[in-house]
């Protein structure tokens, strides 16, 4: 990558969705990291993702041993928050800023990891002196399951369980019961062959099938999840970004600054949103209805200072699965538009950044086109 012309570092701190396995996105994460190596960006970045509670049979006490349960929603946004505002630059060319905390974070959320995302900068937001050095400038949700997962196609059908009481709460068992009798090896191949993953992928979800507790805490928090995340219930001001605390962040040592009024006419996203076209997990009508809100939103009049700022985009032709990680191709394509987004970020964040214009869709070597992304792009 070679060394950094500004000297800063960001973190992007990846979160995964329900299951909740850090190991279905190696592929996605490795595509990242090289395309952002490729740009020689302005800043360093270190992307990191971490496994949500509960998913490894080594990071809990067995489920129902001393009164161990399941981690729901609200125990993953406290055990993330607390990762988080621990992370420190590792590894720096400069070697006094090894130890130091990151000049700003970028964080990225998959489905439920997108809710979990939100909720954290909400958090922070709130009591920002609870980790006061904690910078985070931006969230890239991927796939959101943010409104009302309850009401989309597969949350319907997981709420039937709830129809005969007891059944939701043991429903993990029949599971447990039934993939005992699929040796690992047929279920990776039935995996591979059948659904259509990736060799890495298939092989993750035959581990967390044949797991201990695994089907069990995915169960659980997916249950939680219908009961969480209905109604937007974040304030109107949170998705506004106060664009004059962005030069004090942006800058480090080197004695430059940008001018609040550069950074609004630069125009900086808060969120980012990429939405599948057609999504088992989030209902569209609702999703259209949401999007339009946030439009009418940011249409409003107002100052450049006090106005919504997201960015949300729906993959047009259907190509992208919600499940984007368990295919390698799709991997790639997101990797591309979430390297984009990054170089919009350290646009406003880097003095004298070149110019990012709008990518009209994300070109590789797997296709015979292009991945097309919705003509409108900014609401």
């Amino acid at each position: 990558m070679g060394i950094p012309k500004t000297g800063r570092h960001a973190l992007v701190y990846f979160i995964p969705g329900n299951p909740g396995l850090i190991d279905y996105y190696e592929q996605f994460l490795s595509f990242l990291n090289t395309i952002l190596m490729q740009i020689d960006p302005d800043v360093v970045y270190d992307i990191y993702g971490r496994s949500l509670c509960g998913f490894h049979d080594e990071d809990h006490v067995p489920f129902g041993k001393d009164g161990s349960e399941p981690f729901l929603v609200a125990d993953q946004i406290d055990a993330l928050y607390e990762d988080l505002a621990g992370r420190r630059i590792e590894n720096s060319f400069d070697e006094t800023r090894i130890g130091t905390p990151y000049d700003f974070v970028i964080i990225m959320g998959h489905s439920v990891g997108s809710y979990l995302t939100l909720e954290i900068f909400k958090r922070h937001e709130r009591d920002p002196k609870a980790a006061p050095h904690l910078n985070l400038r931006a969230g890239i949700l991927l796939f959101p399951t943010i409104v009302h997962i309850a009401q989309s196609p597969q949350g319907r059908q997981l709420t039937r369980l709830r129809c005969i009481p007891g059944l939701a709460e043991s429903f993990y068992i029949l599971a447990w019961l039934l993939l005992l009798l699929i040796p690992w090896g047929a279920l990776a191949w039935i995996l591979r062959s059948w659904m259509g993953f990736s060799p890495r992928a298939a092989e993750v979800t035959a581990d967390f099938l044949k797991s201990r507790d695994g089907v069990r805490q995915a169960l659980a928090m997916a249950l939680d999840e219908m009961d969480v995340i209905g109604d937007d219930g974040w304030d109107p001001d949170f998705w506004k970004m106060n664009v004059d605390e962005l030069p004090a962040a942006a800058d480090y040592r080197d004695g430059w600054d940008l001018p609040s009024e550069a950074l609004a006419s630069a125009d900086p996203v808060k969120f980012y949103f990429l939405f599948a076209k057609d999504d088992h997990w989030v209902n569209t009508d609702i999703r259209n209805e949401w999007i339009s809100q946030r439009r009418r939103k940011s249409g409003e009049k107002s100052s450049a200072r006090d106005k919504e700022r997201t960015e949300i985009v729906v993959e047009r032709k259907g190509n992208i699965p919600h499940a984007f990680c368990t295919r390698e191709y799709a991997s790639y394509v997101v990797a591309g538009w979430v390297r984009d987004r990054i170089r919009k970020i350290e646009a406003t964040m880097v003095p004298a950044n070149n110019p990012i214009e709008d990518d009209e869709g994300y070109e590789d070597d797997m296709s015979d086109g292009r991945i097309y992304w919705d003509d409108e792009r900014v609401y």
